[in-house]
Parts: structure tokens; sequence; C-alpha cells
């Protein structure tokens, strides 16, 4: 295996923390090798050696692995199993036998970055010559019977494509490198003769047009176009019948997918980034009904592109969001999409139009039918426009919901009764302007007694509510978990409910809340480390008061900050 050098190459460019490690020994790297050798353990020993195509710089996230491998057909199931969850396990044991280790966090995507482990990506003796990492200059010396190859090239251009054509068994193509590099697009006869090809990774090369002849690839499972400037892609990818994987992730420039995408009925993972990439989506997508990545949904008003076209979607994992929910017609239309019929959604954000006319009545009735499944961890509402919330986020029976994001739902003017969801965690509720009060009906249903309020809520944010009055209705026992306050941008708010029994609560923000006559009765819980007050004139100059600071010396503060200035207890 020839030298790859320092060069360090990125599959993103994010906002990252750096994420510390050890590495493995050589005798514990070959332990996991003849491991999965000896148990013949032929999946595991095949996705290990797959790991010897990245520089040990090169950085991935969990899930462009574990398609890359179900593209190889490296995954086998029964038949009650999902591939992907299989795939997961096999890369779990390669994180803890070391031969992958965590790099970082991205905190764009908010998910780990992995890579390979430098002696895993050297060890060639272990994974024979089907498997070969190189740089461009030494592709003339490589023999053509090679299965998997990864490509660093410092310049990516059409060379590389005529210099690849003798590898006519080749089933991997990885292209790592090439950023920036003159070559903008690639002659048609450009991918002739591969017709083994599995995965195509093209991520970060600088490409801008794909030819037409990618439709010749008729065995792709894996077309990897992230971090490039691809406007369009061509017609022909229709032809990939068996085409798995599609990543758009970072294609700024691409607005619009294919319009007979529908035709790629066994795509598995189609990745792009939700608001800012495309505008609308092609019709008839209710054919995929193998997806499992599908990040949005973009409602629209033509026949084949409705809420309707999600209705058989029901594999569809992790985080999805609906977004244009005001081009749909009334409830009738809403309940279609089978919203709870999708029971691996773990994150849910339901988004409407943030302009045009709106009838409220409908929009509620909308919002009642897309009811989804009981295991939902995460539940987002942006730009609603109706009277009310739906009555199933009242539903104890969310038993895994952990956190609500109510966003600029500007016509509710009461909150539902949401205090006895049982792993309800964070709560931010933001620009509500028709709430005038919050009371004891947020926390519990009218004549319900006998439990606390929001057992293990740790955050509650409150911001931009420009018609807040009042709040009030907490009991004793009530928030028994609660750590995290913040109250900014109500202007109108005088009112705040009793807070000392609030015994777990380390952190109070109040800010911008200009008509707030005083601190809560009964003075702040014992607990409280963190009391920031901004622009709050009426009660900032309470505390600042000769006398005022007894009440601080009495608590456990140990920051004060009020309008920006720091005050010391000493």
């Amino acid at each position: 295996m020839y030298s790859i050098g320092s060069e360090k190459h990125s599959y993103r460019t994010a906002s990252t923390i750096d994420f510390d490690v050890g590495s493995a020994n050589f005798d514990g790297l070959q332990h996991s090798f003849l491991f999965h050798q000896e148990c013949n353990l032929a999946d595991h020993y095949r996705c290990f050696q797959y790991c010897s195509l990245f520089p040990p710089d090169f950085e991935f996230e969990r899930d462009k692995l574990v398609q890359l491998w179900i593209a190889e057909g490296f995954i086998n199931v029964e038949i009650t199993e999902r591939i992907e969850d299989v795939a997961e396990l096999y890369f779990d044991k390669l994180v803890d036998d070391k031969v992958i280790i965590p790099s970082k966090t991205d905190t764009f995507y908010g998910q780990m970055i992995y890579k390979v482990n430098a002696l895993a990506g050297s060890a060639q003796f272990l994974t024979g010559s089907d498997y070969l990492r190189i740089d461009e200059g030494h592709l003339g010396e490589i023999q053509a019977a090679a299965l998997h190859l990864s490509l660093q090239c410092k310049k990516f251009d059409q060379k590389i494509f005529d210099d690849l054509k003798k590898f006519k068994q080749l089933r991997t193509l990885l292209l790592l490198g090439g950023t920036g590099s003159p070559t903008k697009q690639l002659r048609n006869d450009s991918f002739l003769g591969f017709k083994l090809l599995r995965t195509l990774d093209l991520s970060s090369t600088g490409i801008s047009e794909l030819p037409g002849s990618i439709g010749l690839l008729e065995s792709l499972r894996c077309l990897d176009l992230s971090e490039t400037l691809i406007k369009l892609l061509p017609d022909s990818i229709d032809r990939l019948s068996f085409l798995q994987t599609l990543r758009l992730r970072g294609c700024v420039e691409v607005h619009a997918l294919p319009k007979d995408l529908r035709k790629l009925i066994n795509l598995r993972h189609l990745e792009f980034d939700i608001v800012t990439q495309l505008m609308s989506m092609p019709k008839g997508l209710r054919s995929l009904v193998k997806l499992h990545t599908l990040k949005a949904f973009i409602v629209g008003r033509n026949d084949g592109c409705g809420i309707g076209e999600l209705k058989n979607l029901n594999n569809i994992t992790g985080s999805f969001c609906i977004l244009k929910l005001g081009n749909v017609l009334n409830a009738n239309e809403a309940k279609e999409a089978a919203i709870g019929d999708k029971k691996h959604i773990t994150k849910l954000e339901l988004r409407w139009n943030d302009y045009g006319n709106v009838n409220s009545q409908i929009e509620t009735e909308i919002l009642e039918s897309l009811q989804p499944h009981f295991g939902l961890k995460e539940l987002q509402i942006v730009f609603y426009h109706g009277s009310k919330l739906p009555s199933w986020i009242s539903n104890p029976s969310f038993t895994d919901l952990a956190s609500i994001t109510l966003h600029e739902c500007i016509n509710c003017d009461i909150l539902p009764s949401i205090g006895e969801l049982p792993s309800l965690k964070f709560l931010e509720i933001n620009q509500m302007h028709s709430l005038k009060d919050i009371n004891s009906l947020f926390c519990r249903n009218q004549g319900t007694r006998g439990y606390n309020a929001f057992p293990m809520l740790e955050k509650l944010i409150l911001d931009n509510m420009l018609n807040l009055e009042k709040w009030s209705g907490l009991e004793d026992g009530d928030f028994p978990s609660l750590h995290y306050i913040s109250i900014r941008y109500c202007p109108k708010l005088s009112m705040l409910p009793v807070l000392s029994h609030l015994r777990t609560l380390l952190y109070l923000e109040i800010s911008h809340c200009m008509q707030l006559i005083s601190l809560p009765v009964g003075g702040m819980p014992c607990s409280l480390e963190s009391l920031i007050i901004r622009e709050c004139p009426i009660i900032s100059e309470q505390c600042l008061k000769d006398g005022e600071q007894d009440w601080f010396k009495k608590s456990h503060l140990r920051d004060i900050w009020i309008d920006f200035k720091r005050i010391s207890l000493n």
C-alpha cells in the first residue's frame, strides 16, 4: 500500500469540538482481525477490511460508512432484521475494538465524527490486494484486478478517470480530496466500462456537472456528491435501478431532485440539507417505500406532490421535517400521510409556511390529524397559525418525548396541559404572541390532582412573548427536576409564580421584561446559583437598593448579574 502523506481530508467542514482519544496498539488490532476471521464472521471481516481504504486523517460519520458497507453487500440479515441496524452493530463493534475511533463532534449536524485507527489503515497484509489506498501518482503501478480503490488526489481532473479505465472489476471508487480543482466537469465517456461499480464517491471534488453516462453504471448502489458544485443531476440517473444511497449534503447549487426519482425503487437513503437546498419535491415519491433516510418532505400543491405521498413511507428513520404544511388543504389530506404509522421517526418537525393568508380553524384540524407515534422523542411545531395546539400533545402515552419546541405559533392563546408528559426534559416556547396567561392548566388538566407536574423537565425557555402578562398556577412539588429557566423579551409580563419550592433550580434569567414589578413572592430557592437580570428596570432597581443585598447573602448565589454588571456578595 502506498503512503498517502499527511494531507488531511475532511468529509465536511463544520464547527467541531475535538474529541480526545487514545490509539489501540498493534497487537489489539491484529487480535480484532483474527477474531473476526477465525470465528468465520465473514460480514465483520469484510467490514474490517473496508476500513483500510481510509487514510488515518479522513473523517466520516457513522451513517456514511454503514451505507458504504450495505452498498457492497457486506451485511446479511434475517427477514425480520433491518439491515441498517445490523450494520450499526458491526460499526459499534469496530469502535469497541478501536479499529474506528471518535474524532470530534460535528455541531452543525449534531453527530459524532470518526476516523480509522492509523494502524488499521496501514495494515495492508491484513487486507490483501483487493483493497487499495493510493495516490494518483501511482495509478500506473497498480494491477487492474483491484476491487476496492480509494484514491487520494490533490488535483481532480479528467486524466484520473482515463487512468482508471483499466480497472474493469472495480466495485468501489472513493476519490478523496481535489477540492477546488480546475476540472468542473467530466467527459461523457468517463464512466464507460465500470459495469460492476457499486460505490462512487465524488464528494468534495469540485465537480459541477455530472455526465449522462452515470446512467450506465447499472450496478451502482451508492453515489456520493456531497460538498460539490453540482447544480443539476442528469435525467439518466433514473436508470440506476439498484441505487440505494444518494448523498447531496452541502450541494448548495442543487435546488431540485431528478423529476423521475420515483423510478429508483431500491433507494434507501436520500441525503440532502433540509432548508437550504430544495424548493420542492419531485412527483411520485410514494413509490420509494424502502426509504429509511429522508430528512425532509416539502408539501406541494400539484398532483403527486402532496402530503399523501408519505402514506407508505413507513421506514423513514431518525429526524424528519415536513415543510410548507400551509399547502395542505384540509384534515383529510393530512390523514393520508399516516404520520402515526412511521414508527422509526425519533424527531419530528412540523413546519408551516411563514407567509400568506391562512384559515386558523383548518390549520387546527390539520395539526390534529398529524399525530405521530407514541415512541417519538423530539417534537417541533413551527410557523403554525392555528388557534390551539393539538389535544394529542398532552397525552402521557408519549412516554419517550423528551423535547418540545413551539416556535412562532402566533395565534395560540392557551397552552396545552403537558405537565403529565413523563419524560419531557426540554421545553421552549417562543413568539406565541396571542398568549396572555400561563396558568394552572399548563401543569394539569382541570380537576386533575395527585401528581407533580413536569416530573423530568430540566430546561424551560419562554422567549419573545409580546402579550404574555402573567405566569401563575405552580404548586409545591411541580417541576421537581428543573435546573434552568430563561424568560426573555416578554414586555408585558408583570407577574411570576412562586419559585421558592423549585429545589433543583440552578439558573434563572429574566431579560427585557419591562413591566415586571417584583421578583417572585418568597424569594429564590436555596439551590439557585446564577441570577441574570437584564432590561427589567423595576426589579433591577429593587435589587440594587441598599439593604436588598441581604437577600442575596442568605442565598447560595454565586453569580448575580444585573444589567451586565456583576454584583459582589463580599
